[in-house]
């Protein structure tokens, strides 16, 4: 299982659409992804990973983290080489909040 999160990320109250960009360069052993689970807590919209190499972005996985907790399978087999990016965009709402959300 491999881990990225938002630290430091502050949802505004009110604001509609917040985003939390997550990103790092791989530096392991090759990993061949089969399966991804997103999770924020109520205020997350939706969470999306890639995989970047050479400049190309590879969806590994959407979904609401408003979905049960499971592993998804991804759509097409996804593999991870030494030096790839790993990239993350969870969306956060502020709507009908009245102070602000610190996350991390």
């Amino acid at each position: 299982m491999y881990l990225m999160m938002s630290v430091n990320t502050v949802i505004p109250p009110g604001e509609k659409v917040v985003d939390a960009d997550i990103a790092c360069h791989y530096k392991r052993f090759p990993m061949h992804l089969f399966a991804y689970r997103v999770h924020t807590h109520r205020l997350g919209k939706v969470v999306s990973g890639y995989r970047v190499r050479n400049g190309q972005w590879t969806l590994i996985g959407r979904q609401s983290p408003q979905l049960p907790q499971a592993f998804y399978p991804v759509q097409q087999p996804v593999d991870v080489s030494y030096d790839d990016i790993l990239a993350a965009r969870c969306v956060f709402s502020g709507e009908g909040r009245t102070t602000e959300t610190h996350i991390g």
